[in-house]
């Protein structure tokens, strides 16, 4: 079931100390084109699973409400997002959608900054990455 297209659901019940919150961050390694979506109700389990997944250079984000605050390892300077309404300038979107919106746009900016500089400082890592994580609690 694990394989077939589309959203899965994996709920996983055992007993304490048998390793459930480190299995998390590494069933991304298994399947490399998918997003998690992590929810617990312990706050505590939720900060473990995210310095694990940091541990591991996993890209994730923390969704409080209707807030997505990405970690560091999507990039720094990204923010917090929250759902926007519609303006005269840009659609409605989603927290989700303004934070893959900003990837998309801090990276192309990376990429004119970069090609502006000279050769030798062209090496300059500051990529935004799209979380591949997200933690609910």
């Amino acid at each position: 079931a694990m394989l077939s297209p589309g959203p899965q659901l994996v709920f996983g019940i055992a007993p304490p100390g048998t390793g459930k919150t480190a299995v998390v961050s590494h069933l991304l390694n298994l399947y490399p084109g998918h997003c998690l979506v992590f929810c617990c109700a312990a706050l505590p389990v939720v900060l473990g699973v995210g310095r694990i997944a940091n541990f591991l250079g996993v890209p994730y984000a923390f969704v409080k409400g209707r807030r997505v605050i990405p970690s560091w390892a999507c990039g720094r300077g990204l923010g917090h997002h929250v759902d926007l309404p519609a303006g005269e300038i840009l659609p409605a979107m989603t927290a989700v959608e303004s934070l893959k919106y900003a990837v998309v746009k801090l990276n192309l900016e990376r990429k004119k900054k970069r090609l502006a500089e000279k050769k030798r400082l062209r090496n300059l890592h500051n990529l935004k990455r799209n979380p591949r994580m997200y933690l609910l609690c």
